[in-house]
């Protein structure tokens, strides 16, 4: 599998992982939940919805790719944590499972199906 595959997919695993954490939070014990949780849902959180966004702007190479991901990540997270705080609708797990929602089922198209090869610029 490459590069073009594997980041996807394991984006995507680490999406469920960030939602099945953020979910299981009062029945988990407290000392497993945090750290997996935390690590999950930051990487998820930073890289996953941008990711999946490149799905519709097909960037030349994976070195593209990963900036343009990990840009518009950064940006949707701060979006989404401002429109909360203007709304007073503070929600965060409800922020993430709706970004895992949307994101997780691109990244599995993503992993699952190869892109079509770009075309050269006239």
């Amino acid at each position: 599998m490459t590069g073009e595959r594997l980041i996807p997919a394991g984006l995507a695993v680490l999406g469920a992982l960030a939602a099945a954490t953020a979910l299981a939070d009062t029945t988990i014990p407290t000392g497993l939940v945090h750290p997996v949780r935390l690590v999950a849902t930051i990487a998820f959180g930073l890289v996953g919805p941008g990711w999946a966004l490149t799905a519709l702007l097909r960037p030349r190479d994976l070195a593209e790719r990963t900036v343009v991901a990990v840009g518009a990540g950064v940006a949707l997270a701060l979006v989404v944590g401002q429109a909360m705080v203007v709304t007073t609708a503070w929600h965060p797990v409800a922020a993430l499972l709706a970004l895992v929602v949307v994101s997780v089922p691109v990244l599995v198209v993503q992993a699952v199906r190869p892109r079509p090869p770009r075309r050269a610029a006239a």
